[in-house]
């Protein structure tokens, strides 16, 4: 019984390793992450976040058409323990291995894009929702990961 479990622990640790490589690939010092939506951006470098607000301003509220833009930025380090919360949602999440790099609704309709793209020093992913009233939902994985995202923007 002993035996068994310390070789489903050794092939544990084997495919730990195998998926990410002898140092952890989602490490704070080789972490960016990029985060785009039609109101935020989001950037993440080690523990900086860069986040620039985007503000629209109109000479008529009745039209949908801004007449002004206007982005505030601001920088937050984050502490070690929200940058490992961070990690931690997209390690545990399947983001890397979603079949698509667009999601939501068809190239032809008028949509609000939304954006995630992770890099480490094995791999990188990048996925675009196109938000449309009555569009199909995003991945639950894109949706994880933007939740803890916006939860550091806005503190």
């Amino acid at each position: 019984m002993k035996i068994t479990r310390l070789i489903l622990l050794l092939s544990l640790y084997s495919l730990s390793y195998t998926i990410f490589g002898q140092n952890n690939t989602m490490s704070s010092t080789h972490f960016y992450l990029e985060y785009t939506s039609p109101l935020k951006r989001v950037n993440i470098t080690g523990n900086s976040m860069r986040v620039v607000q985007i503000i629209y301003s109109y000479a008529n509220l009745m039209t949908s058409e801004p007449t002004g833009k206007k982005e505030e930025t601001h920088t937050i380090k984050l502490k070690k323990e929200e940058l490992d919360q961070i990690i931690d949602v997209v390690t545990k999440s399947d983001f890397f291995t979603l079949k698509q790099s667009v999601y939501g609704t068809s190239d032809t309709e008028k949509f609000e894009p939304f954006s995630i793209f992770i890099k480490s020093p094995t791999q990188e992913k990048n996925v675009l929702f196109k938000s449309k009233e009555n569009s199909p939902v995003a991945p639950e994985s894109f949706l994880n990961i933007e939740k803890i995202i916006l939860k550091y923007a806005t503190k």
